[in-house]
């Protein structure tokens, strides 16, 4: 009897906890419509509050550890697949904020897709992310990427799939000049 207490006092407990709310937030990520190899481009991050309640958000710091990217490289219609390893587990400093009906936080990363490796692979690096993202040069005329990912919430609701935080755009890549 007193282990079944102690389940539905944990239960109330992580059920009472005011947790994020990403799934109300309008999630959008701006980026320019075509990008050059070799030349940095602008991404922005934008979370936006069009309901008429505040919505809770735990960010961390480096809004990089809050965001979880997604690529995914395209020839024409055909689909190529990137050589990128998982990243290591983070710290994370978290903070809260709560964003009032309206209100919008927008995030500016700094992104380049260059070639390397003797000019036989591409790697996309965005300013403090875990990770670079690596595919073999396609020297693909109609060369395209899905430029997305997801909001990792710091205090998700207790069991949450996570589904809805995403965001995406597509980018045209114009061929480096050979």
């Amino acid at each position: 009897m007193k282990s079944f207490r102690i389940i539905i006092f944990t239960l109330v407990v992580l059920t009472s906890c005011k947790s994020d709310d990403f799934i109300s937030v309008t999630k959008t990520i701006e980026a320019p419509e075509q990008i050059e190899v070799n030349e940095p481009f602008e991404v922005k991050l934008i979370l936006t509050n069009n309901t008429t309640a505040h919505l809770p958000l735990t960010l961390d710091q480096d809004i990089t550890k809050s965001i979880h990217l997604m690529p995914h490289w395209y020839c024409g219609d055909e689909y190529l697949s990137d050589r990128t390893p998982n990243p290591k587990d983070k710290i994370h400093t978290y903070y809260s904020v709560e964003l009032a009906p309206k209100e919008s936080l927008t995030f500016d990363l700094m992104a380049e897709l260059s070639v390397f490796s003797n000019g036989d692979s591409l790697r996309l690096v965005i300013d403090n992310y875990e990770k670079d993202f690596k595919l073999a040069n396609p020297n693909c005329e109609n060369f395209n990427l899905t430029l997305g990912g997801m909001w990792i919430p710091g205090n998700g609701p207790f069991g949450d799939s996570m589904e809805g935080y995403d965001f995406k755009t597509k980018i045209k890549i114009k061929p480096p000049a050979n």
